[in-house]
């Protein structure tokens, strides 16, 4: 069983706005798919692990 690590998101919004989201996934795929999910219009810059296994 893959075990979900913590991730953190740098996107940002059309207005200009950058955002950073802590996110649970288990891959940097799913990561970036949980913020697109919800705000389908920003624009990812980084997806950094943040959990050492």
């Amino acid at each position: 069983m893959d075990k979900e690590l913590s991730f953190q998101v740098e996107y940002k919004c059309p207005q200009g706005v950058t955002y950073y989201r802590n996110v649970k996934a288990k891959t940097i795929a799913e990561a970036k798919n949980i913020i697109q999910s919800t705000n389908s219009n920003v624009k990812i810059f980084a997806v950094t692990c943040i959990e050492e296994d």
